[in-house]
């Protein structure tokens, strides 16, 4: 993708005369779109061959909202990051379908998901915004801009979950879907933890050794 990206981006500048700081621009931007569409349709596909395709995507969702403002652990590389991306999202996916029909009495389950939310509330609260060293934020009202926007999608979501849960109690097929939210909440949070950083370097690391 990034070569494709570089590509359409020269091909670009060049017809339209742009400079080389404007080409790489556009070649990051076109990256982002190709980056997006090849997720949702990898995780679609993946969660579909597994049978939970759009509790999968919504896990995402979840996840990048979150990301895009509290930042967190990287991979090295992109198709690194999306192989995690689509192995946590239908792993949580699957095990959100066999909760929500399990015969774990529901006010144990909302006891636990509530745990979750508030750890990693707390999580948010104490750590957003982690940059990295690709990416380092210097700017204080960039940091303060982004921890307030860790908050609003974390209100969202929250809500969201609420709502699901509260149409679960009624039609239990919603409540998959207020599950794959909790469980992209609790890996986003855990990606801004040292543990959960190095957890994914460690995991980066062999399969480099393995790709070798």
């Amino acid at each position: 993708m990034q070569r494709l990206s570089k590509k359409i981006a020269a091909d670009i500048s060049q017809s339209l005369g742009k400079t080389k700081n404007e080409e790489e621009i556009i070649a990051y931007g076109l990256l982002g779109i190709f980056q997006l569409i090849s997720n949702i349709g990898l995780t679609l596909l993946f969660g579909w061959l597994f049978g939970v395709p759009f509790q999968a995507l919504l896990l995402s969702v979840s996840v990048s909202m979150l990301r895009r403002f509290s930042g967190g652990a990287h991979a090295e590389t992109l198709n690194f990051c999306t192989l995690v991306g689509l192995l946590y999202s239908v792993f949580f996916a699957k095990l959100s379908v066999y909760l929500a029909y399990s015969t774990i009495n529901k006010v144990i389950l909302y006891g636990f998901c509530t745990l979750i939310l508030l750890a990693s509330w707390y999580i948010v609260w104490a750590r957003a915004p982690v940059d990295s060293p690709q990416k380092p934020i210097r700017s204080i009202e960039k940091k303060q801009r982004m921890r307030k926007g860790s908050f609003q999608v974390l209100i969202f979501l929250t809500l969201s979950v609420l709502g699901l849960f509260i149409i679960g109690c009624s039609y239990s097929a919603v409540m998959p879907y207020g599950l794959s939210i909790v469980f992209g909440v609790l890996w986003q949070a855990f990606s801004l933890t040292e543990p959960g950083a190095k957890f994914l370097n460690n995991l980066d690391k062999k399969l480099s050794v393995q790709r070798r």
